[in-house]
């Protein structure tokens, strides 16, 4: 069973995002463990796609996950869709060291899924779908699927509830995290971090993610990560 807390409109998330000095902190100091998340992401798509594949990336930001974790991949074309007209534009920059076709779209990630036929070997969700309401949620599993061709695989990196916390308790040991051991942040960006999470973030139970998914049509779902503060997790869908 899932929240059935409601998050408020995608204004102040866009907002937020359009500002990105304070996520480029937290990727620059490792605090959501995107090095980790990206070396077991590289190791798995070289183990299982090491022939040319096409690639969605489903809340890009500005891409340098993507980035790095598609170093030395047999990409045919890249795809990144995003809200923030700001991140979309550190991403233009930031793809341009690749060889292979690239594209970027503003636009809101179930928007998009809901209006294109286009399919794509690897879909990527990189911390973007905790942003949306349960239903939404559910609704994007089905809509992602239609996305995939065959032998295709959604990997899922996000943060989510531990089983049985609601939403209440896990904003605050998430905010109990940050003031603990994100130390080289000033005390206004951690404020605006937590205020953001407060204001946007709706995680979910890893169960309820798994079973809105095999209802969509995945019948094969690994964990692949789970984070040292037990909020990060890594999901591969097919």
């Amino acid at each position: 069973m899932s929240s059935l807390d409601t998050p408020k409109d995608l204004e102040s998330v866009v907002a937020y995002f359009n500002a990105w000095k304070s996520y480029q902190q937290i990727i620059q100091h490792n605090y959501m463990e995107h090095l980790e998340i990206t070396q077991i992401l590289h190791q798995y798509l070289q183990a299982h796609y090491p022939f040319p594949f096409s690639f969605l990336d489903l809340g890009c930001g500005d891409a340098s996950f993507s980035c790095h974790l598609l170093r030395d991949l047999p990409v045919t074309n890249y795809l990144g869709v995003d809200l923030a007209q700001t991140a979309l534009q550190l991403a233009a920059e930031n793809m341009s060291q690749f060889n292979h076709a690239v594209s970027l779209k503003q636009q809101e990630i179930v928007d998009f899924l809901a209006s294109s036929s286009q399919q794509f070997d690897i879909i990527l969700s990189a911390f973007s779908i905790h942003h949306l309401s349960s239903l939404q949620k559910e609704q994007y599993f089905y809509q992602a699927q239609k996305h995939l061709k065959q032998g295709g695989v959604l990997l899922l990196v996000d943060v989510f509830r531990q089983q049985a916390e609601n939403r209440s308790n896990y904003l605050q040991r998430y905010s109990d995290n940050i003031h603990q051991y994100w130390q080289k942040l000033t005390l206004e960006v951690k404020q605006s971090i937590i205020d953001h999470i407060v204001a946007s973030d709706y995680p979910e139970w890893e169960s309820s993610i798994r079973e809105w998914a095999k209802k969509a049509g995945f019948e094969k779902i690994e964990l692949l990560y789970q984070g040292g503060r037990d909020t990060q997790k890594v999901l591969a869908m097919s």
